[in-house]
């Protein structure tokens, strides 16, 4: 069976440069400006890019999305993000990538949970600073970054400085509970293993063995977003792989999420790319649906 450390390295080698790498922008628009390696705190590795777009004389506010990459938790760049902030700079719209702590023996997810809520505050006040009154923001995380996204637009949105509109979550892991990573031959510890790493407690074996039930259910819930889900939860846009394809995240994170969402009324559009695996490259109608998908709830939701 595979271990959590085996399962971390095997995500790690799954990083390319971004999920949405061949959605090109159109370069357009030649009066737009990007800032790269804005520090959003005092920390090194808490800087973001932010990606302008040209002004319009006649908008008196701005949306913005912000993406946040993937990479296990421990690894990865701002930069595989770079497509497609271009892209919807070119249509209009503020977008910002960050990079953000890794987890490590100092930081975990409330770290994380933190970074995102000083980069938002930060993309705001730069915003600000240039002219753009940004009133509306949408979350875009793949992997890991989709955990991270969604885990802060259902579980603490009232810590965005931005209100947030919609999340959009590419393959990223819903819940840490055993049964949902019992798929291929993971170990039955996998999923609680992995949110016990996230939560901080590093000596698994000794954390597992000193914790009790109640104690690793608690954590489990905590770090899992589904549990977060409720019918005042922000829309949301999902892409997977298909049933058994992933060959990373397994199969019963996709459809608890799908079930939680459909459960609990959140409006929702949700996609299933059944030839691909992680990177979700083998369906490219699939995802030009999606990002077109992305494009009406941004008019929606931003107004434009």
């Amino acid at each position: 069976m595979k271990s959590i450390f085996a399962i971390i390295t095997l995500l790690i080698s799954f990083i390319v440069p971004s999920v949405s790498s061949g959605l090109l922008p159109d370069n357009t628009h030649t009066n737009t400006v990007t800032y790269q390696d804005i520090s959003y705190s005092d920390a090194e590795r808490n800087v973001m890019d932010i990606y302008l777009p040209e002004k319009s004389s006649d908008r008196s506010s701005y949306g913005a999305l912000m993406f946040i990459h993937g990479g296990s938790w421990t690894s990865g760049d701002k930069s595989s993000e770079a497509y497609l902030c271009k892209k919807y700079q070119e249509k209009g719209y503020v977008t910002a990538s960050i990079n953000y702590h890794y987890i490590d023996n100092e930081n975990t997810i409330s770290t994380n949970m933190d970074d995102i809520t000083s980069a938002i505050q930060k993309l705001k006040e730069f915003c600000n600073e240039n002219g753009y009154n940004v009133t509306n923001l949408a979350l875009h995380g793949f992997s890991s970054g989709a955990h991270l996204a969604t885990l802060f637009s259902y579980s603490c949105p009232e810590r965005s400085a931005i209100p947030l509109s919609f999340v959009i979550n590419m393959v990223g892991p819903a819940d840490f509970n055993s049964d949902t990573w019992q798929e291929w031959d993971y170990d039955k510890n996998t999923g609680p293993g992995l949110a016990l790493l996230l939560y901080g407690i590093k000596n698994l074996d000794n954390g597992i063995a000193d914790l009790t039930n109640e104690k690793q259910q608690e954590i489990i819930n905590t770090v899992s977003p589904i549990y977060y889900i409720n019918e005042n939860s922000i829309p949301t846009i999902c892409g997977y792989a298909g049933d058994g394809k992933d060959g990373i995240v397994p199969t019963k994170n996709k459809t608890l999420t799908f079930e939680k969402l459909k459960k609990h009324n959140v409006k929702n559009d949700c996609f299933t790319f059944e030839n691909s695996n992680h990177l979700l490259m083998g369906d490219m109608a699939v995802r030009e649906a999606l990002y077109n998908k992305v494009d009406e709830y941004c008019t929606t939701y931003f107004g434009y």
